[in-house]
């Protein structure tokens, strides 16, 4: 493995200080890794740093649940970065807020190839281990100490204004529980699991994206408006919002249906092989339309 935890830190690998720090060359540091065959590249870095060079595929994040994920992090700077206030002021700050969705760097979390929920660690090691050829075990390395700290301890109200003042972060928490049971799901079945999702709903037409989480068929992807089949589509076509996050064959992922809807009309898309849901929405009026 090689890692990445920024410039000052020592857990950082020499080849990162080297070509991201020193040279501001990722490519490079991307082409090394091939070179010397290291199967990982891990640490605390924005989604966005390294998905285009080794592909969103490639790409796996872990989300947690919000409110814990503050009591964890709370811990961690007043044991290690000489955070002084209370909890509340720690979770109220800007920067505390809705953290896990900015790592992301405006990709959907759909299209990583693997997003793991720390609630939910085994079943999430498990698929990690499937989709990668890997055989990684459980660990639970760098905890804090098993008592909570008294000032760190969450009542009901404090839970209750984390959501609210989190509610990108709690949104992103419910979407990949969902998204792990499906995949959960999909997987005891037998069946292949598909990345996709929406990028317009319009009157004359749905668009989105779609690959399949390994090789590189076309997904063909059903439409349906209002319950009702309004036809098929194959993710075929070039999706440039898409290639910023490095997606598989070489862009190509987007589909695309003509329609004759309304707006208010429900929309939901489903891989025709399985029958998985991969986005639902509503037909909005174009602006100016």
């Amino acid at each position: 493995m090689c890692y990445d935890y920024g410039a000052h830190s020592p857990e950082t690998s020499d080849r990162v200080q080297r070509w991201v720090y020193e040279a501001h060359d990722p490519w490079a540091v991307a082409k090394s890794l091939q070179r010397d065959g290291l199967v990982m590249l891990g640490g605390h870095v924005r989604a966005g740093k390294y998905a285009p060079l080794l592909g969103i595929r490639r790409t796996v994040t872990f989300v947690r649940d919000p409110v814990q994920r503050l009591v964890s992090a709370y811990r961690h700077w007043r044991r290690y970065l000489g955070f002084e206030g209370s909890f509340e002021a720690f979770y109220q700050r800007r920067g505390s807020i809705d953290q896990q969705s900015r790592y992301l760097d405006g990709i959907p979390a759909a299209a990583f190839g693997l997003v793991g929920v720390t609630e939910r660690y085994d079943a999430s090691l498990a698929l990690l281990n499937e989709l990668f050829g890997v055989a990684l075990e459980r660990r639970e390395d760098n905890q804090s100490v098993a008592e909570a700290a008294p000032e760190a301890a969450v009542t009901a109200a404090q839970a209750e204004e984390i959501r609210a003042l989190n509610p990108k972060d709690t949104a992103l928490y419910e979407a990949c529980l969902a998204q792990l049971a499906e995949r959960e799901r999909l997987h005891e079945a037998g069946a292949r699991y598909a990345h996709g999702g929406l990028l317009r709903c319009r009157p004359r037409e749905v668009v989105g994206w779609a690959w399949w989480e390994r090789g590189e068929a076309p997904v063909e992807v059903e439409v349906y408006i209002n319950d009702a089949l309004a036809g098929v589509a194959q993710a075929a076509e070039l999706c440039p919002p898409a290639l910023a996050w490095g997606p598989p064959r070489g862009g190509y992922v987007r589909f695309r249906l003509p329609l004759q809807a309304r707006p208010g009309d429900t929309v939901a898309c489903r891989v025709r092989e399985q029958g998985q849901c991969l986005a639902t929405g509503e037909i909005v009026r174009p602006k100016g339309g």
